[in-house]
């Protein structure tokens, strides 16, 4: 059985910087997967990203949900580094410097999530039979690449775009 804490009492996950950081930016992803989610596919449905294909090496490349994928992600990523310098981190360095290492953090992070992507689109394709240019098998593939890279950026952002430092709790 739990402790029970006293009235009043912060919850633990509150107590430690580090985790109530970590919750703040799931909430931010959470918000971020939403814009994520409906950019992907504003542009796969809207503007007719499933029909982007490719034709090299005598083999064509749906290549509409990685072009998809990689709009949403930079529109997402700018809302997730505008809520996580004001709330999560309280970023207090020069803000563009601040961006420029989030974008990059964001950037290596879209590399990540394109060939979990193009893998699992794959995959969807020869053992499901998932055709490779539809909506359901970008979004299955978004729905297993995002929490994959939440953990790669949330450690990047602490330790090298805001630079957090252990200190003194608040």
């Amino acid at each position: 059985m739990a402790a029970e804490q006293p009235a009043g009492a912060s919850p633990v996950w509150h107590q430690r910087r580090g985790m109530r950081q970590f919750v703040k930016f799931c909430i931010v992803g959470t918000l971020n997967t939403a814009v994520d989610f409906t950019v992907l596919n504003i542009a796969l449905i809207g503007f007719g990203y499933t029909h982007f294909i490719v034709h090299l090496g005598g083999r064509d490349w749906a290549l509409g949900a990685q072009a998809a994928a990689a709009t949403a992600h930079v529109v997402s990523s700018t809302n997730g580094f505008i809520w996580n310098r004001i709330w999560t981190f309280r970023g207090r360095g020069l803000v563009h410097h601040e961006y420029a290492r989030g974008f990059t953090v964001y950037t290596v992070g879209l590399g990540l999530r394109l060939a979990m992507t193009t893998i699992l689109i794959s995959i969807q394709d020869r053992i499901f039979h998932i055709p490779p240019h539809s909506v359901l098998a970008a979004n299955i593939s978004q729905l297993v690449a995002i929490p994959i890279v939440v953990f790669w950026n949330f450690f990047m952002f602490r330790h090298w775009v805001f630079q957090q430092v252990a200190g003194p709790r608040k």
